[in-house]
């Protein structure tokens, strides 16, 4: 079960950027998998939209909404539980990039057995 990342899904949605091809390939490659996400990663989705055009901001609340509503996505809710686990991976991967929503995604996987990510 693949998990998307935040820029997997923001690149997907958006008409331009240098992801979005790529986006748009995974989403045809997984088009009919069983995927994994966190509420922080659609957070994540609409904060990156936050300062766009009105028509941008409600395309990604469409989005989020559509993911969901797919009964093909697993949701992950966000925890104390999950925010601490995220934070013990930042903690001890400092010399990584890993953002906090990152290190939070990669233990919701770690936690499921999971072995595939899409960044």
């Amino acid at each position: 079960m693949p998990t998307p990342s935040t820029g997997w899904r923001c690149s997907s949605r958006t008409l331009s950027g240098q992801w979005h091809r790529t986006a748009r390939e995974a989403a045809t490659e997984y088009a009919s998998a069983r995927l994994v996400t966190t509420e922080a990663v659609l957070i994540e989705v609409l904060n990156f939209y936050a300062a766009f055009r009105t028509e941008m901001r409600q395309a990604a609340a469409g989005t989020v909404q559509d993911v969901l509503d797919d009964d093909r996505t697993d949701v992950v809710p966000s925890s104390h539980s999950a925010f601490m686990d995220g934070l013990e991976l930042y903690v001890a991967r400092s010399d990584k990039d890993y953002s906090m929503v990152d290190c939070m995604s990669m233990q919701v996987m770690r936690n499921r057995a999971l072995t595939e990510g899409k960044k």
